[in-house]
């Protein structure tokens, strides 16, 4: 093929894992062995494979390469490859055989990239304010508190390498908010009790580690369930084979009520005269005579309906009419 001794060069290959990371290291299968040299390890069998050749003949052998985990191919890791290209000399004062990586003026260069390992995708993970066996507990919030940070959400996705995977977080009687986050892309939709968060693992993370909860003005759960949170991750097929997977948790925000000042009108209400120290019959009740003029509606709750149930969700402390104070 025209070759000459000193247009031959030197590859080598070598698969290290990340800091941190066990387990066996993949194997190097060459593309091409035509007219290639192995001078150390075994094609298809080694992690470590030193080759040597001409520049066409290892281009070749390289432009197939194969890097094989076997029953490992699912592991949802990286592993680094590193490739070192030694000219051995060549157009140098030497001139090297094969198997002599060259002369001390031989010159060489090497780069790096990684192998995402997941051959199959696997399913991410909610995890929502949980207990020591991991059930998601309930938050506890006071009617009319404003940004109550709900924390101990965090999600977490075994193969998406940094891909962008999406996260919704939503309520039915309340407001959300979350930290804003350099690249992270958050949608706001029915009044933010729905926001939709897309970014990478540790974007979504620090973005949550700030939600925060607003309950409607005057709503409490009072004797009833409390508002529902449902945080949902999708993976958006990140990575392998059998398309998106998503995980959702959900738990309770229970919102004790704070008693809300009645409110009083009408009136002035008066009575037919009686004479004194005379029986009056039966008169009336102070209920009958007031009761048109007072409302405590705004602790009942009941018929606060957002979910589309036709049913009241919220709770009821309203309280009837019971006296009237005289000053003056």
């Amino acid at each position: 093929d025209g070759e000459t001794v000193n247009d031959r060069m030197q590859v080598t290959l070598e698969a290290a894992l990340e800091d941190g990371v066990t387990g066996d290291l993949g194997k190097f299968t060459l593309g091409n062995t035509a007219d290639i040299n192995i001078i150390e390890g075994t094609d298809g069998g080694s992690s470590r494979l030193v080759i040597q050749g001409a520049r066409a003949d290892l281009n070749a052998a390289l432009e197939g390469l194969v890097y094989d985990l076997g029953d490992g191919n699912n592991s949802d890791r990286t592993d680094n490859i590193t490739v070192t290209l030694n000219d051995m000399a060549n157009g140098g004062s030497r001139i090297s055989g094969p198997g002599d990586a060259g002369a001390e003026d031989a010159l060489t260069a090497t780069g790096m990239f990684a192998v995402q390992i997941s051959s199959e995708n696997d399913g991410p993970a909610v995890k929502l304010n949980p207990d020591g066996n991991g059930n998601p507990q309930p938050y506890t919030v006071e009617e009319d508190s404003n940004a109550n940070l709900l924390d101990g959400i965090s999600v977490s996705d075994p193969d998406d390498f940094g891909a962008d995977i999406q996260v919704t977080v939503s309520v039915d009687y309340g407001t959300l908010t979350v930290d804003a986050v350099d690249g992270l892309d958050v949608q706001a939709n029915d009044g933010n009790r729905t926001l939709t968060l897309t970014g990478s693992e540790s974007q979504l993370n620090a973005a949550l580690v700030g939600l925060s909860y607003t309950p409607d003005a005057n709503f409490h759960t009072q004797d009833v369930t409390g508002d529902t949170l449902t945080v949902t991750i999708d993976d958006q097929g990140n990575t392998g084979t059998g398309g998106a997977k998503s995980a959702t948790a959900t738990t309770t925000i229970d919102i004790t009520p704070v008693n809300d000042r009645p409110v009083a009108s009408g009136g002035p209400d008066s009575l037919d005269a009686v004479r004194e120290d005379t029986n009056g019959g039966d008169g009336q009740t102070l209920a009958d005579l007031l009761s048109d003029n007072y409302d405590d509606s705004t602790d009942d709750q009941r018929d606060r309906d957002l979910d589309g149930d036709t049913q009241g969700d919220g709770g009821n402390t309203a309280t009837a009419l019971s006296h009237v104070a005289i000053v003056g």
